[in-house]
């Protein structure tokens, strides 16, 4: 008998696949010889992966931590903000533009590539689309499938939670190089 993965199964693995990504940071503080690029690039990457969680984890907290893929079923349908803060938290993690997640993957591609680890940018290109398996198997359900009734929903507030990050993912990647520019007038790192 196989096991069906749950929501948070699959969104683990998914991790997991991107997971070298805390990685690009220390290649980039190590080993680039352009001062200017550390720090701005990896607080866009913080900040982008963050709300990109908050807004992921914020749907989970709304539907009352429902775990199970097919628990979403018909979400789409009855809760749109929520089906839309799932498929636009996945899809910056992926690294779509003009999502923060994409400017995030890509500055630090970038820094990566400069420091001369190419084959890191390779590896990144690759989990990403890996990781679009596992997201599908959760958004599937949540836009294809139809369900009887709403999934119950924790309450306003989570809600808003799950809006605020979900356009601040866009934000981010719109707004991506006022946003660097800013960064880069700030010392956050000694030395």
């Amino acid at each position: 008998c196989k096991k069906q993965l749950g929501f948070l199964d699959i969104f683990t693995r998914s991790t997991s696949s991107n997971n070298h990504y805390h990685e690009q940071p220390r290649y980039t503080i190590f080993l680039s010889s352009y001062e200017w690029v550390r720090q701005p690039y990896i607080l866009m990457f913080i900040v982008a992966y963050a709300l990109g969680t908050l807004a992921v984890f914020g749907v989970v907290v709304a539907l009352r931590g429902l775990t199970d893929r097919f628990a979403y079923k018909g979400l789409a349908s009855f809760h749109p903000w929520l089906a839309a803060g799932l498929l636009i938290g996945f899809l910056s993690f992926v690294g779509i533009p003009p999502l923060g997640g994409f400017a995030a993957k890509l500055l630090l591609m970038g820094a990566v590539i400069e420091a001369g680890y190419a084959w890191l940018a390779v590896v990144t290109v690759i989990n990403s689309a890996i990781s679009l398996v596992y997201y599908f198997r959760v958004l599937a359900p949540t836009y294809l499938e139809t369900s009887e009734s709403p999934q119950p929903v924790l309450g306003k507030m989570a809600g808003w939670v799950v809006v605020v990050s979900t356009f601040g993912v866009v934000a981010v990647g719109v707004f991506a190089q006022p946003l660097i520019r800013l960064w880069q007038t700030i010392d956050l790192l000694p030395g």
